[in-house]
Formats: C-alpha cells, structure tokens, sequence
C-alpha cells in the first residue's frame, strides 16, 4: 500500500508508524507532487463597507468622518465671542442700558 493510496479498513494498534525518506519521495513524484504548485493569480478585490470614521457620531446617528469631527472640534473650542457675536453686541447694549438706567435713577 502505498503512502498516498486511498486508505483500508485497518485496525490501529497504537504504535507510531513511520516511513523512509526514499518511500516519501517515490510516492510524491508518482502522484505528481514533487514540485511546488504555480502561483496562484488573484483578481483584484474591492472592499465593501463604511468608509473608516472617527467612532463619533452626530445628532442623527450618523458616523463622522475624522475631517467633520475636526472641525466639530474647532468650532467647539472657540469663545462664546467668537462663536455668537451678537452676543458682544447684546451684551454691549444692555450694559449700556444698565448704566443709563443708573445714571437716570440717581438723578
């Protein structure tokens, strides 16, 4: 029987089996097995999916990209000034308002 022939009913007696390095080698060669295979050519692939984001996500759901969260970062990091300024003109008014107001009540 030889090494690469489909295998018989045999009973297992336990024992560890071996073969030379010569039966190893014939049978490989009668099977055809002796030379390594042809490299395989693999068409080009496409991965499908979402796009890589930052792991945070927006009022509705939605991922954000690294350059959305950025700027989201940006605009969080500016002043209450900067990010309203009708705040500053508001503010302006009232306190002006405020000190006509106490100008007026002393007189």
């Amino acid at each position: 029987m030889g090494l690469f022939t489909p295998a018989v009913a045999m009973a297992h007696d336990g024992e560890t089996h071996s073969a030379d390095d010569a039966t190893i080698e014939h049978n490989l060669k009668e099977q055809g097995l002796d030379k390594a295979p042809e490299p395989v050519t693999i068409p080009k692939s496409e991965m499908y999916g979402l796009k890589p984001s930052s792991g945070f996500v927006d009022e509705n759901g939605k991922p954000l990209s690294d350059e959305e969260y950025a700027a989201y970062r940006k605009e969080q990091e500016k002043g209450i000034f900067e990010k309203y300024p009708f705040v500053t003109a508001g503010l302006a008014l009232g306190v002006t308002g405020l000190i006509v107001y106490k100008v007026k009540k002393r007189r």
